[in-house]
């Protein structure tokens, strides 16, 4: 689904603040946006890593963070960090700093950056990482891994055309 909806050129999407009440800077690096409610904030490629972070209160890893986390580490459990090789809900806002104040990626509009593609929908913002077909979704429900293969909401598909109405996440 995320394929098929449409999307935006991320020329846009390279601004953003270092706090939430900051000056906005343009011609960042890497790709930055909100969702409409603000409820999301992400980014791509701050401090050369090769991810997608995304800020959300849905998003609830451990309290403390794991053994072999390095020395120094600004833990947030409010983080998720998407890249070819993992998938974890936490991690150190120091490494991965997330832009506030971005430029919004409306409801109904995907986005593409590099290998990661997210789609915005009024029930929540859908994420996956091409090389291994994987991603979360940050909904009312909370914060969930999904597969590229995964089919999409109901709400996502348009009108049923089965009785299927309970389907976890949407496809590419």
């Amino acid at each position: 689904m995320i394929d098929d909806a449409p999307h935006v050129g991320v020329g846009d999407f390279h601004l953003g603040a270092t706090t939430p009440t900051g000056d906005r800077t343009d011609n960042l690096s890497g790709v930055h946006f909100s969702t409409p409610d603000r409820s999301v904030v992400c980014s791509t490629g701050n401090n050369g890593a090769d991810a997608l972070v995304c800020s959300s209160s849905e998003v609830r890893g451990t309290a403390t963070p794991p053994a072999g986390t390095p020395a120094g580490c600004d833990w947030s459990r409010d983080l998720v960090v998407l890249n070819s090789d993992s998938l974890s809900a936490g991690a150190c806002a120091n490494l991965y700093p997330v832009l506030y104040r971005s430029h919004i990626l409306e409801f109904g509009t995907a986005l593409s950056a590099d290998s990661f593609s997210c789609l915005s929908d009024v029930d929540g913002l859908y994420c996956l990482e091409s090389a291994s077909d994987r991603g979360f979704a940050l909904t009312r429900s909370g914060y969930r891994e999904i597969q590229g293969n995964d089919r999409a909401p109901v709400a996502l598909r348009g009108a049923a055309s089965s009785t299927d109405t309970t389907s976890p996440s949407p496809t590419r």
